[in-house]
């Protein structure tokens, strides 16, 4: 039996709201030990839209639907206060500065749409850009500017690999680029998002912000570096939770700012009941961890606002092909592997090594560049900076260790 005492001159009621503020503090006293996950909710509309020749009645009619549905997710966002990032390419903003007359923007405030939803529904829009067709980076941002949106840095997509010399430029962007369309126009992005290969086939997936040390070295962070990236993490929502666990398991300390980046397609906007289904499946699972401090739903820009204030710039990547805990490795005796010195420039040494260890060195791609039982003779000078894991095996188990090559 359970027995409550209540003040003698205090009405039940009274007690109760006492009670309810009294768990309200305690919940917002747990939830200010979480270390919440940023972020970032965004949308590319790419240089095929809107579909048909600019100018023609098709054309027009497109956008005007994409116009609508693109209003209506963002009203849907505001009513949240969820931040969300639009990122469109070159084709829709010519189709904006065509066919955004008195007429259309009679219903956003006598605003452009791209205007409108920046001003009164609080998306930030940033720059994206297959860089096709004649439009680079600077153009897309150049014509932003056009339609009184300009002044993002933010770089909406990019590739990273470097066996993909051709493509892999990002680091032009450490210098102001001329536009190529219009080559009166400069910019200069400093922030990467959307690492990226083309077709996706080799995208990393890692969570954190860290600023890339050169092409070869896209990895390592350079403290000196002037372009800051920001790392999506896996394709799905759910990926989530696994990134607030990392905090709760203290497998990752709080002093590393973990990052997902979930990109809503443009053809989920527009499908039949696309809007509320976006809202029942994406707004209103977030607002739920937003509401716990798991989470913090906001921009690129913001997001590295805050890295360099609220984490003191510090670089961190979390690599899940990589484990961060020692805990994978269960040792029958007393010995604990450690690395006698953490970077590595040229030889390994490792304590409490006895002879009967298998070693493996993969790179930061997972890929396999040395394995045997003599690791004392291998010299690590001849390989790229950047980060390590040496996988050590005895008895059938196993240890990893992260190591940075310098």
């Amino acid at each position: 039996m359970r027995v409550l005492f209540y003040p003698k001159k205090m009405k039940r009621t009274n007690f109760n709201a006492l009670l309810i503020v009294c768990y309200f503090l305690f919940a917002k006293g747990l939830q200010s030990q979480t270390t919440p996950v940023y972020t970032v909710l965004f949308t590319h509309i790419e240089d095929n839209s809107p579909n048909g020749t600019l100018g023609t009645d098709v054309c027009r009619q497109n956008y005007l639907f994409i116009r609508s549905r693109l209003l209506d997710l963002g009203s849907t966002m505001n009513s949240y206060h969820i931040k969300w990032s639009l990122e469109p390419d070159w084709k829709f903003l010519l189709a904006a500065l065509l066919y955004e007359d008195a007429v259309t923007i009679q219903s956003t405030n006598g605003k452009n749409i791209l205007k409108y939803l920046k001003e009164d529904l609080n998306v930030a829009i940033d720059p994206h850009s297959h860089e096709k067709s004649g439009y680079n980076y600077t153009d897309v941002a150049h014509l932003l500017d056009s339609l009184g949106v300009g002044g993002s840095n933010v770089i909406g997509g990019h590739i990273w690999d470097p066996s993909l010399p051709q493509f892999a430029e990002w680091d032009r962007f450490r210098n102001p680029v001329y536009g190529t369309k219009y080559p009166w126009a400069v910019w200069q992005g400093n922030i990467l998002m959307g690492s990226g290969t083309p077709n996706h086939v080799n995208d990393p997936l890692v969570s954190g912000v860290w600023r890339p040390k050169d092409r070869d070295h896209y990895f390592t962070d350079d403290p000196n570096g002037n372009i800051y990236c920001v790392g999506k993490y896996k394709e799905d929502l759910s990926s989530i939770n696994e990134l607030i666990d990392l905090y709760r398991t203290k497998s990752v300390d709080a002093s590393c700012m973990l990052t997902i980046s979930y990109h809503i397609n443009p053809s989920s906007i527009l499908a039949q009941n696309g809007i509320p289904t976006i809202e029942t499946t994406i707004l209103k699972p977030m607002d739920s961890l937003r509401a716990l401090n798991e989470i913090v739903l906001t921009d690129f820009t913001n997001l590295i606002s805050d890295w360099k204030s609220k984490y003191q710039s510090n670089a961190c990547i979390y690599d899940p092909s990589i484990p961060t805990s020692s805990n994978e490795y269960s040792s029958t005796g007393k010995n604990e592997y450690e690395l006698l010195a953490n970077p590595v420039t040229s030889y390994i040494q490792i304590n409490h090594s006895n002879g009967n260890e298998f070693y493996e060195i993969m790179n930061s791609s997972m890929k396999m560049i040395w394995s045997g039982k003599q690791i004392e003779h291998v010299n690590l000078s001849y390989y790229p900076d950047g980060l390590y894991l040496l996988r050590i095996t005895e008895n059938n188990k196993s240890k990893p260790i992260k190591f940075i090559k310098t």
